[in-house]
């Protein structure tokens, strides 16, 4: 094989472990880094882990090694919050729809018994929304 040609090799990632925090003001030359290889479905499950926890591969990897929380907050928003994002945003959306269908007084009786129906199965579904995120409407 040669340099340009990747098949067959297995992907890998670089993960650098220092045994203390990089400082701004000394000069400490930094360990040699850490190389783990991984198979693609590895990387792919890696990343999957990595960001529902919020965190960088590097953080990530840290914190499972060493059983330690990252020393600050995760600086992006996990798979999970973006899911909860775009459902809460979803439901605002229709909900905004069905509170003008029900002030919409061209509906029939049975055109506005319809929309309480509807109104009602969505109720029930924003609020399990916001309970599967831990959160309260």
């Amino acid at each position: 094989m040669g340099k340009g040609n990747d098949q067959g090799r297995r992907p890998w990632i670089r993960v650098s472990l220092h045994e203390e925090p990089a400082r701004k003001k000394t000069k400490q030359k930094r360990e040699a880094p850490l190389s783990v290889r991984l198979t693609k479905a590895e990387r792919e499950e890696l990343i999957r882990l990595a960001d529902r926890a919020g965190l960088s591969m590097n953080a990530f990897v840290k914190a499972q090694v060493f059983g330690k929380s990252p020393p600050r907050s995760a600086r992006r928003v996990s798979a999970d919050g973006q899911t909860m994002a775009r459902l809460l945003a979803a439901c605002a959306v229709i909900g905004d729809s069905l509170s003008q269908l029900e002030g919409d007084e061209s509906l029939s009786p049975e055109g506005l018994a319809s929309v309480a129906a509807i109104r009602a199965k969505f109720d029930l579904l924003r609020a399990t929304v916001f309970d599967a995120f831990g959160r309260t409407p």
